[in-house]
């Protein structure tokens, strides 16, 4: 089937001429979020007329990563314009990669800048204020190779609650900071602020950087290709799409990625039980198998996969935004296991068809993970194959 654009603006946009029984829903949206799955693009165009040929779509992932397409109308008086195909407005309920915006007043309560978010004395200087902490995750997450810097402020007094040693829980105004630097540029700080009790009540958004690099400003609406680099900056309705799959909302901060002998100069567990910030109960040492394959893979994914693949996923109203609606589970419990075989990720893997123990090749996990198409996992925040991960689970695979 076909559809064809006409016109040189919006609302000449006629001609809604579809050869096909079941009409397809069309969106437009704005330009947060540029192609992430670099499909080839099945628009076409002739004179002033634009065609978009919905039988090239992968049919059976429509309602899973639908088809974006970016296309620049010169020769029109839009400058851009985005599309997202949905083949039948009936099969497909959802869009996966489409996240509520925000309210205005979870923006509102954001610093308008990082000078102001309480992350810094001096910003000229760097000098952390008073009651900030740096971390590192013992698993990080891989994000193009962007290099990044952590840190994160609780309110004076108060105590992360760890009674769920997966799912700790924050008290309200715990802030956490996370820096994105690309080819030595430092492009973009992200912040994720506690607003209430209840789980969902999170505020988060990206800063961009200045090119003097003084200062970074609230940017929700995000950007593609920021200070001359290849680093895409969420809008602040893609936060969603990772965080909103853990009941915490926080990643890369739990007894099993702190638990771990860090550079010196970052928070453990060990010095923020010092601190009082964690009580005694959280393990400082977290069981895990003796083979360092092992551990390395399992960390892996549950760093890159289990926000969204993860067993104890939290149900939220509103658009599917990223929600894998799968029954596998990547993620590696704080409490640690014995063998590689007490894994989530080995025994749900193997149950759900994803992971073929021996054979990597025929795993459509490491399948997944190494195709540039629609079809590529993760499907948020990377465009770039990690060609170490790749490697790391392809070899864990096969030795199974």
């Amino acid at each position: 089937m076909t559809l064809r654009f006409i016109g040189r603006r919006m609302s000449d946009i006629i001609d809604h001429d579809v050869a096909a029984k079941a009409s397809p829903r069309i969106r437009i949206k704005p330009p947060h979020s540029k192609n992430r799955q670099h499909v080839a693009s099945p628009l076409r165009s002739v004179q002033n007329t634009w065609t978009l040929n919905l039988s090239s779509i992968d049919t059976p992932l429509a309602c899973a990563t639908h088809w974006k397409g970016n296309f620049v109308l010169s020769r029109f008086a839009l400058t851009s314009l985005w599309v997202v195909a949905l083949t039948s407005s009936s099969a497909c309920e959802d869009d996966f990669t489409e996240c509520d915006e925000p309210t205005a007043a979870a923006l509102a309560v954001l610093p308008a800048s990082i000078s102001q978010a309480n992350l810094f004395a001096d910003i000229s200087t760097e000098t952390l204020a008073d009651g900030v902490w740096a971390y590192k995750p013992r698993f990080e997450l891989w994000t193009d190779g962007a290099t990044k810097r952590r840190w994160f402020s609780l309110p004076a007094g108060e105590m992360i609650d760890t009674s769920d040693e997966d799912q700790w829980r924050f008290p309200t105004g715990t802030t956490l900071f996370k820096e994105f630097s690309r080819d030595g540029v430092r492009v973009e700080t992200r912040i994720l602020t506690k607003t209430g009790t209840e789980d969902d009540a999170w505020s988060a958004s990206a800063y961009l950087w200045t090119q003097d690099q003084s200062d970074a400003f609230l940017a929700p609406e995000g950007g593609d290709d920021q200070m001359g680099t290849a680093h895409d900056v969420p809008s602040a309705a893609d936060c969603a799409g990772c965080h909103d799959g853990r009941a915490s909302r926080v990643l890369g901060f739990s007894a099993l990625q702190l638990a771990w002998a860090a550079p010196e100069g970052f928070a453990t567990v060990s010095t923020l039980k010092e601190a009082g910030i964690l009580p005694d109960s959280v393990p400082e040492e977290i069981p895990l198998p003796a083979n360092e394959e092992d551990v390395q893979a399992l960390g892996y994914l549950h760093a890159n996969c289990s926000h969204c693949h993860n067993a104890a996923r939290p149900v939220t109203d509103g658009l599917r935004c990223y929600d894998p609606e799968e029954n596998f589970d990547f993620s590696l419990p704080s409490a640690g296991i014995d063998t590689v075989y007490d894994a989530p990720a080995y025994s749900t893997g193997v149950a759900q068809n994803v992971l073929t123990p021996g054979n990597a090749q025929a795993s459509q996990m490491i399948q997944r993970l190494s195709n540039n198409g629609n079809r590529r996992m993760p499907a948020l925040g990377t465009e770039i194959i990690d060609a170490h991960g790749q490697a790391l689970l392809t070899s864990w695979v096969n030795n199974l």
